[in-house]
């Protein structure tokens, strides 16, 4: 069982871990140098930021190949997500099994790779190569990776805790062994997807996962949380529905 989940924009890096290697160099430094390239109004336009975020992402982009510590990938990152997780680094090797950080600049990240800050979000219309967005950029290549992951786990599927911007990024037949985890909150006979709490409950299911150490899809049935339960009639064998009533 592989576990998907988006990164977050905001980051954290202390540069207190030396960086290693990573399995997407090659793509992660060509884009870090296309992106150097840019002026701060290029960036501006390209990634729809203010001028103070432009130049922060052009600092950060000239500095990548410079910087030789980081943070790991799963502390760096300070969006709500991971503001739920505690420290687990005496599961550190059952993390960088079973758990994958999509990443439009990285690729695939294991929780504890070595990263340095960045911008760049998946969905960012940015032409580099023979492709014409980062989707082209990374589909073959990631699908790939994930295949041969699935390859060498008890249970090859794909649980999916990430954004649609980056679970789109894998190829179809991929998608066919996936499953997404939906959150919904029921109020009589409304529904609704709260997005910040949608990000919480990934964050805690994520939490869930590592603390109990789970490898088997069956096992998530029992995850609950601040009212959030499974909900077997609004589920079927591609999707996981919690539901938590008003």
């Amino acid at each position: 069982m592989i576990v998907i989940v988006s990164p977050a924009k905001t980051m954290q890096v202390h540069r207190e871990v030396s960086r290693t290697s990573l399995p997407f160099a090659s793509y992660t430094t060509r884009l870090a140098r296309q992106l150097a390239s840019y002026s701060q109004e290029q960036l501006k336009d390209l990634m729809h930021i203010s001028d103070t975020i432009a130049k922060e992402t052009k600092d950060k982009f000239h500095a990548f190949e410079k910087d030789n510590k980081g943070s790991y990938a799963i502390e760096a990152y300070q969006g709500l997500q991971f503001q739920q997780l505690t420290n687990h680094q005496d599961k550190k090797a059952f993390a960088n099994t079973h758990i994958r950080i999509v990443s439009a600049l990285y690729g695939l990240l294991k929780p504890y790779d070595v990263i340095v800050p960045y911008r760049l979000e998946m969905q960012c219309k940015l032409a580099i190569d023979d492709a014409n967005n980062l989707y082209t950029y990374w589909k073959d290549t990631l699908s790939k990776e994930m295949a041969s992951l699935l390859d060498k786990q008890e249970n090859p599927i794909i649980i999916d805790l990430a954004s649609k911007e980056y679970s789109k990024v894998f190829a179809k037949e991929l998608k066919e062994k996936m499953i997404t985890i939906d959150f919904v909150e029921v109020d009589k006979d409304k529904q609704k997807r709260n997005s910040a709490t949608v990000k919480k409950l990934r964050g805690q299911m994520l939490e869930y996962i590592l603390q109990h150490q789970i490898f088997s899809p069956e096992e998530l049935k029992e995850f609950s949380y601040d009212g959030f339960v499974y909900a077997k009639q609004a589920s079927n064998e591609k999707q996981y529905t919690f539901h938590k009533v008003l």
